[in-house]
């Protein structure tokens, strides 16, 4: 039997994604675009409400997942190439969206993720399959000390 949820809950949760898709487009537009990012990243679901329950999880994947095409659509204004991605942690609250320049940190630019063990085309996340458009995006799954984590980028 399916578990009903509460109006008054779906409400709030509404609330808390767009108050979060708020706050992730405040934090893009206060970016310098002529600075540079060294793994610079901004997380999606604060509070890890995605944590709770599986239709929790998969509003926190949307929203990352939105937020993602907002960061490309902000690379677009970048003087300099940018490098830009979506981890999607077992935890949501850390989920986030990374951005990545040549820096003055001498960090590797662009980030390997070959040498980082990543196997791509990953289907285990079944929603995350639904969501992403494979013919812009690849996806990812990287397992180490911090659990499994999926990656999404650009093709």
């Amino acid at each position: 039997m399916t578990k009903k949820i509460d109006k008054r809950y779906l409400k709030k949760l509404n609330h808390y994604w767009n108050k979060m898709e708020k706050y992730f487009i405040q934090n893009l537009d206060k970016l310098d675009i002529n600075s540079w990012f060294d793994m610079h990243h901004i997380h999606t679901d604060w509070e890890g409400k995605g944590n709770k329950n599986l239709v929790n999880k998969k509003n926190s994947i949307k929203l990352a997942y939105k937020c993602l095409h907002y960061t490309e659509q902000f690379s677009k204004k970048y003087p300099k190439p940018i490098q830009t991605w979506l981890f999607i942690h077992e935890n949501s609250f850390e989920d986030a969206i990374y951005f990545h320049s040549k820096n003055e940190n001498h960090t590797m630019y662009p980030y390997d993720f070959e040498n980082s063990n990543t196997t791509w085309n990953s289907t285990e996340n079944t929603f995350l399959n639904y969501i992403v458009d494979i013919s812009i995006h690849k996806i990812g799954k990287l397992t180490n000390q911090f659990g499994t984590i999926y990656i999404v980028t650009k093709i």
